[in-house]
């Protein structure tokens, strides 16, 4: 175990060192590796299988009419998952339910179609929408000596009661980094316990901060809510609250996904994820909030209590307080190639639309990635006094106000790479920055490099080996790239009116161009293209491209294609199956 361990720091050691040449070459300056961390390891651990088990809500008795209550209905299934686990399957049509719903290990709520399978939720009281919620030990392991960042291990008084694969989360007294009570033991990190040898414990990850035995360091076991998939279904929220609830409610939570959601109207958060680790959120929608003001309202995705490596990535955000906000020690966390619009706020003296799309919130955030989003306004705040070092700004697109730090306290040691701000009026499109010790190259303001005299050789991702399939160039966001070259998968699926991404683009290993398998008709077409698929391949996703290569229209598994208002011309329609992709080249009357 021990040699399996030290072979997998090799392979992140290697992946670091590849990743930092690639970016030294030709750079004007130098950024050290303890300015960035191993963020390949945020997302889920091990892929989730849904359960074989499957329940048909319709035929367990539920009600699609949107007048009758559920809640006993989902609660008796809940209650009756064994260790196989339960996927439940809804068909489309509205789902109304009086009570939270509660969901154990190894559950999948799936519905028939994210745009059609809905549920609505009168919830009586303060209470979330749906609550995923495990707990954590009160019985202690403490340090015996300091462990400091980048290790992998931690020597114990004690080690019994420990066993391969335990949860952890590892705390001390960090009243000294946070400003605000209820952050306190917040700033710690969730691992997994890879080994044990005598009295020392290692870890799956690096430690990401130093513990010092001063501070008393210690951890205790979690027992998680784990291999939970919520997949294609609308949460319509109905209730304003008083409290800080959230639509979706994920503490001590281990390797669950939410894809291909919808969510309507929130209190505090769509979703509100706390000392949870591998977590993914991905080709999800969130719009809209019941209110705008101060104290914790209207919020996208949170993470903080120590919240670690989870995937926040490929989604639509629009018309809320701040999209995704990290504040009290979330740490090691990828936000990565969302969309958001329209940030709102009230109570404020400044404009209602300079809300920060992408936040920290402060009590001692850091080592997390926000990397290719496109929104309107970055912050980095002191609401809750200075946010942790090192989080990492690398080829985000700010189309609006651009990149603020505020100054009381200030937030040190962070990272700005590559970089746009793009809109060029006054008072718009700026970089302002308060604090020392920050690294920045080759952002773009306004067509400006910033800072002036850095690079433009800047280095693609900072958790991506290679191009994702999708995108046909590669990076989209930042140098060598003029200003809003090219969009995110999030943004381009906006503009599509594709809200949510609920399949894959595969990476095929051949193109055929003559559809021997689909025949595509009329050519030449006026507004409706027809496909028939005579092979009986599975369709997954249908894109449409004008001359110059820009993407147009994306479809799901549609058979008949509406495409009015075109312009006359050529165009080039994609269509990709389970097993070809093929390319046909149309005209447009």
């Amino acid at each position: 175990m021990i040699k399996g361990l030290k072979f997998r720091r090799f392979l992140c050691d290697l992946w670091i060192a590849i990743a930092l040449i690639s970016f030294y070459q030709g750079n004007a300056q130098f950024i050290s590796t303890d300015r960035i961390t191993d963020w390949t390891k945020a997302g889920l651990k091990t892929e989730i299988l849904e359960p074989t088990n499957l329940i048909n809500f319709i035929d367990a008795g539920g009600n699609n009419d949107s007048l009758s209550a559920n809640d006993s209905i989902i609660s008796s299934l809940i209650a009756s998952v064994g260790t196989n686990g339960l996927t439940i399957f809804f068909p489309n049509g509205k789902y109304y339910f009086t009570h939270s719903i509660d969901l154990l290990s190894n559950i999948t709520i799936k519905g028939e179609s994210a745009d059609s399978t809905i549920f609505l939720f009168r919830v009586a009281g303060n209470s979330n929408l749906i609550n995923i919620i495990g707990f954590i030990d009160t019985d202690t392991f403490r340090f015996s000596c300091s462990s400091l960042k980048n290790s992998h291990q931690a020597s114990l008084f004690k080690t019994i009661n420990l066993q391969q694969g335990n949860l952890i989360k590892i705390y001390d007294n960090d009243s000294a980094l946070v400003s605000s009570s209820w952050a306190i033991h917040s700033t710690g990190q969730i691992q997994i316990i890879d080994s044990i040898t005598n009295n020392k414990v290692f870890f799956d990850s690096p430690l990401r901060r130093d513990f010092f035995l001063i501070n008393s360091p210690q951890f205790s076991k979690i027992h998680a809510v784990h291999n939970i998939l919520l997949e294609q279904i609308t949460l319509i929220n109905l209730n304003s609250t008083n409290q800080q609830t959230a639509n979706i409610y994920m503490d001590y939570v281990y390797n669950s996904k939410i894809k291909c959601v919808k969510s309507y109207d929130c209190n505090f958060a769509h979703i509100d994820i706390r000392n949870s680790s591998n977590i993914e959120v991905e080709g999800s929608y969130f719009q809209d909030a019941f209110d705008y003001g101060n104290g914790g309202k209207a919020y996208g995705v949170v993470l903080h209590q120590c919240t670690g490596e989870c995937l926040i990535s490929n989604n639509n955000f629009n018309h809320l307080r701040h999209s995704v906000l990290l504040q009290a020690g979330a740490n090691g966390n990828v936000i990565s190639y969302n969309y958001s619009q329209n940030p709102y706020w009230t109570a404020v003296s400044l404009p209602s639309n300079s809300a920060g799309d992408l936040v920290l919130h402060g009590n001692w955030p850091y080592f997390n990635l926000f990397e290719g989003n496109i929104i309107q306004n970055i912050v980095i705040d002191d609401s809750h006094g200075k946010n942790g070092p090192f989080n990492t700004f690398l080829r985000n697109r700010a189309e609006l106000f651009g990149i603020f730090m505020n100054s009381s306290p200030a937030s040190d040691s962070q990272n700005f790479i590559g970089n746009e701000t793009t809109k060029n009026s006054f008072f718009y499109g700026n970089i302002s920055l308060s604090g020392v010790g920050h690294f920045a190259e080759g952002n773009n303001q306004k067509g400006t490099i910033y800072p002036a005299g850095t690079s433009s050789q800047i280095i693609n991702s900072l958790y991506l080996s290679s191009a994702p399939a999708y995108y046909q160039h590669w990076p989209v966001i930042g140098l060598p790239n003029q200003l809003n070259a090219f969009d995110n998968r999030a943004k381009k699926n906006f503009d599509a009116a594709s809200l949510t991404q609920c399949s894959e683009t595969v990476l095929y290993t051949k193109e055929k161009n003559n559809l021997s398998s689909l025949k595509v008709y009329p050519n030449p077409f006026s507004d409706i293209i027809n496909i028939d698929n005579i092979d009986n391949e599975e369709i997954l996703t249908i894109q449409l491209f004008d001359i110059s290569g820009k993407m147009i229209y994306l479809f799901g598994q549609e058979k008949e294609l509406l495409l009015k208002n075109l312009p006359s011309g050529y165009y080039f329609l994609k269509v990709f199956t389970n097993e070809n992709l093929y390319t046909k080249k149309l005209l447009r009357k």
